[in-house]
């Protein structure tokens, strides 16, 4: 089964992440706007008491379980 992706979704998506500042203990704006494209995608989700995100997308099947998880700093873009 071929699943077609928005393209033009993606790269809106990927280039307002990238421009949202994010440096590591300051996460909240790309927080923010994660939860708010998670509520226009219908996405039920909770936040834990330290900002994770934890979102649940019912698949055909209930098991096997998977996982996607993802950084929201730019830790990667100040370590040398």
């Amino acid at each position: 089964m071929q699943t077609l992706l928005d393209q033009s979704y993606l790269l809106d998506i990927m280039s307002r992440l990238l421009a949202t500042h994010s440096p590591s203990g300051m996460t909240d704006e790309v927080v923010h706007m994660v939860c708010l494209e998670l509520m226009a995608l219908d996405i039920p989700f909770s936040l834990t008491r330290r900002g994770a995100i934890r979102a649940d997308l019912e698949g055909a099947r209930h098991s096997p379980d998977r996982a996607i998880v993802s950084r929201l700093d730019t830790l990667g873009a100040m370590v040398k």
